[in-house]
């Protein structure tokens, strides 16, 4: 192809891209706006929380949108969907004012960070957080007159009852008249989880319009948000709850529905939890599961379901793991203890509450109920310190206490609809568990005038894994044992006698027993035992077979050296000079038949003034050369 030609091109299609970005640039209003007629939006950005006021139809062919706020539009005429509705942002959220009806295409398009709100009047909106708290309790309770389907109560809560918002439809949903506009939603609407502690809901409340009609459409609320954690901060850590999953509620005179899937959205996680890593005594508990979405539709004369009405439950909520560490002992210190309990799963045993006389109820389709997951357990025992004396016992290793959270139940019991083919209710595998016991720290040495200190004991471990959740083909699951261990006694210190070895603490496996320390005892001079090799002394026996024999020796570390395999030095290395033992050969044989090396530079086996010869009498059976 001619270069210029591929240059031209180039050009071409760079200035149509130019000019198709130059004219759908956004509009941005950073004030409120006040429309006097029919409009057809553009593209369009309201900004710090502006809100758009139109005093006759609204056409979205395209995006409105919202930047560092949310999204307020009313309309006192017909409000037509086709393009999109979107905010997002810490501060999102959508309220749409449609006071002459709305119709959303099947392409229609919202998207939300926070709650989403059409309305036929604006004295519906929702704008106080107590306002929005006791509607999201009042959607999930057994309550409400008119032809309803919903909510899912769990047992226990099915005839309970909400405080009514005075001045609201949520309290009287009988309406006084009935305005002519068509509401018909349809498209698509997500909704995003929302901060920690802030409920989200999704409200079409027109108590005014002569019906409401969901079809062709598909709602996906948030889950709920994670608990909060807490690590490393406490000696008690506990982990936050998991928040619960959004609710959806739609209220009108005569209300019909046609194709509509409902997504619920699932519960929260519980937070985690790590204790701090110095405690005398850790505990670590994993937060519970947030609750699954719910909804509530009422038509306070008529509900009809002229096509498919399928409902996803959402899972409940895992539980949150726990990690407890117990501290180290410094010298002569316990082993701190530590006990990790790991979050229940939520349970997702709901009853689907049906009132009136709802026409095509058949058409109604329930998808699977999932418990959450129990919340793991790890726990470990800190290690007893070793003793700082002669003598002295070693310190226990701390106890490890770990148990995994129960996994959820989950079970639906329908009063109208059925299930989707191979739905089924399935409960939350429980929890995984490890546990291991902190080590006795050992005890302490002496020489052959002391008994050496014991070696404490290992601390016990107990690791109990979570149990699995109920479901309908039986239980979970329970989780996974993955250590038990006991904790490892301390070795016993050398002394005369030696110290011993303390317990393996409790567990599966048990701890190892530690090992006792060396006996240093001496025998006594006038009736030591063992053998001599080298030559020199007087033997009353003869020459060969059992007798004694005395002999010169000097004492080392409790054992007696012959001084025929030392010679004596006088390197500078030891105290500029003084005399002081070393072996002949590198090694001594001392009188028990152990082998002793040489100490190396510096002073040996001790300075002769300080560690003189002295005769001993020993015990031979084997000839002397």
């Amino acid at each position: 192809m001619n270069k210029s030609l591929v240059i031209g091109i180039v050009v071409v299609v760079l200035l149509v891209a130019g000019v198709f970005y130059f004219f759908n640039q956004p509009e941005i209003a950073n004030a409120d706006m006040l429309i006097e007629g029919d409009y057809d939006a553009p593209n369009l950005v309201l900004a710090d929380g502006a809100t758009l006021t139109v005093k006759g139809n609204l056409l979205i062919d395209k995006t409105i949108a919202c930047t560092d706020g949310a999204l307020t539009i009313i309309v006192t005429g017909v409000t037509t969907l086709n393009g999109k509705l979107q905010c997002n942002g810490d501060k999102g959220g959508i309220s749409l004012v449609a006071e002459g009806g709305i119709v959303m295409a099947k392409n229609a398009v919202v998207e939300s960070s926070g709650n989403v709100q059409f309305v036929s009047n604006e004295d519906l909106l929702l704008t106080t957080e107590e306002e929005i708290n006791a509607k999201f309790h009042e959607i999930g309770t057994n309550s409400g007159g008119g032809v309803r389907v919903g909510p899912l109560t769990s047992a226990g809560g099915m005839n309970a009852t909400a405080p009514a918002i005075e001045g609201s439809i949520f309290g009287n949903l009988i309406p006084v008249a009935h305005a002519d506009g068509p509401v018909v939603i349809s498209g698509k609407m997500s909704v995003a989880t929302p901060p920690p502690g802030i409920k989200r809901l999704v409200i079409f409340a027109f108590p005014d319009a002569t019906e409401v009609a969901l079809a062709d459409f598909e709602l996906a609320g948030p889950d709920g948000r994670k608990g909060a954690d807490d690590k490393a901060a406490n000696c008690s850590a506990k982990g936050k709850d998991g928040e619960d999953a959004f609710r959806f509620t739609a209220v009108a005179p005569n209300l019909k529905v046609n194709n509509f899937t409902l997504n619920l959205g699932a519960g929260g996680a519980g937070g985690d939890a790590e204790s701090k890593a110095d405690c005398d005594v850790a505990r670590a508990e994993g937060g519970k599961g947030g609750d699954s979405g719910n909804f509530k539709m009422i038509g306070s004369s008529s509900f009809s379901i002229d096509g498919a009405f399928n409902i996803h439950p959402g899972n409940g909520g895992a539980g949150g793991g726990a990690k407890a560490v117990g501290k180290d002992g410094a010298q002569n210190e316990k082993g701190g203890d530590a006990t990790a309990i790991g979050g229940r799963g939520a349970d997702n045993k709901k009853v689907m509450h049906m009132q009136g006389t709802v026409a095509g109820a058949d058409n109604i389709r329930v998808g699977d109920l999932v418990a959450g997951a129990g919340g793991w357990a790890s726990a470990q025992g800190g290690k007893g310190g070793d003793a700082d004396q002669c003598g002295k016992n070693g310190a226990i290793g701390g106890k490890a206490s770990a148990t995994g959270g129960r996994g959820g139940d989950a079970r639906l019991t329908l009063s109208g609809g059925s299930r989707m083919e191979l739905a089924s209710d399935i409960g939350g595998t429980g929890g995984g568990v490890d546990s291991v016991g902190g080590a006795g720290g050992a005890g302490g040495s002496c020489g052959p005038d002391k008994k050496g200190g014991n070696g404490g004991n290992g601390g016990a471990a107990s690791a109990t894994e979570g149990k699995g959740g109920s479901g309908k083909n039986g239980n979970a699951s329970d989780g996974a044992n993955l250590a038990e261990d006991g904790g490892n006694g301390g070795n016993g210190g050398d002394g005369c006698p030696e110290g011993k070895g303390g317990k393996g603490g409790a567990g599966d496996p048990e701890g190892a027993d530690g090992a006792d320390g060396k006996n240093l005892c001496v025998v006594e001079e006038d009736k030591p035992t063992g053998v001599v090799p080298g030559g020199g002394g007087t033997t009353s026996g003869g020459t060969s077979g059992e007798g004694s024999q005395t002999i010169q020796v000097v004492k080392y570390q409790g054992k007696y050296l012959p001084v025929d395999q030392l010679i004596i030095e006088s390197e500078q290395g030891c105290d500029g000079g003084q005399a002081h033992w070393h072996a002949a050969t590198g090694v001594v044989t001392a009188t028990d038949g152990s082998k002793v090396p040489d100490p190396g530079p510096q002073c040996g086996y001790g300075k002769v003034r300080d560690n003189p010869a002295f005769d001993l009498k020993v015990q031979v059976n084997f000839r002397i050369q």
